[in-house]
């Protein structure tokens, strides 16, 4: 009799284990299903949604480019892609497109200077970028090891909307190589090694 009632006793501890489980395993499938949801939504906030991709062209430059000027406080670009890429917006006039510009390039710098790369979409700076206003980006800035050091790798990429004047208009795309003598020395250069333009057209 004893023996049947720990019997019954463990069945009971087992079904009521069993029952905590699948209450607990229950309460974590909900909390990733919540979990995930709001990774989703937190994603939705900071995408571009409903882009398609409707252009890709590809642009290498295995010359060395090199920009320099010599004044105090000088600043100065010079293009690393020859020809300047054109991208269509296949859409009519008055609709817009997403430009996204990616450059890859081993670059190097004059001691002590700003080296920058200028991205320019129609010849105006890429809105929303991010650049400056001059649409310049910052790659190194006052380095003690910049007029010592080789070619190393930098990369950086943007964004930008445009808007058709006319059908099917063609969107210029440029990224230069800059430096601003930033010690007052009277001269700076910066120079891009071997270098990749990837640049795709999305529309809504």
């Amino acid at each position: 009799m004893t023996r049947n009632l720990d019997i019954q006793a463990n069945g009971m501890c087992e079904m009521k284990s069993l029952a905590k489980l699948k209450q607990i395993t229950l309460a974590v499938i909900v909390s990733m299903m919540f979990l995930a949801l709001a990774t989703s939504s937190n994603a939705q906030t900071v995408t571009l949604l409903n882009r398609a991709l409707r252009r890709t062209a590809f642009q290498t430059n295995n010359l060395s480019v090199s920009a320099s000027c010599a004044a105090v406080g000088c600043t100065t670009s010079v293009p690393i892609f020859m020809p300047i890429l054109a991208m269509q917006c296949p859409v009519a006039a008055g609709a817009t497109c997403t430009i996204y510009a990616h450059l890859e390039t081993h670059a190097k710098l004059s001691f002590l200077d700003s080296g920058q790369f200028r991205f320019l979409i129609d010849g105006v700076p890429p809105i929303p970028g991010p650049t400056d206003a001059a649409g310049l980006f910052i790659w190194l800035s006052n380095d003690p090891d910049s007029g010592v050091v080789s070619l190393e790798s930098h990369s950086y990429a943007v964004v930008a909307q445009v808007t058709n004047a006319v059908a099917n208009q063609l969107h210029t795309i440029q990224v230069h190589i800059g430096c601003t003598d930033q010690d007052a020395s009277g001269s700076c250069a910066a120079t891009s090694g071997f270098a990749n333009l990837e640049a795709n057209v999305y529309t809504p």
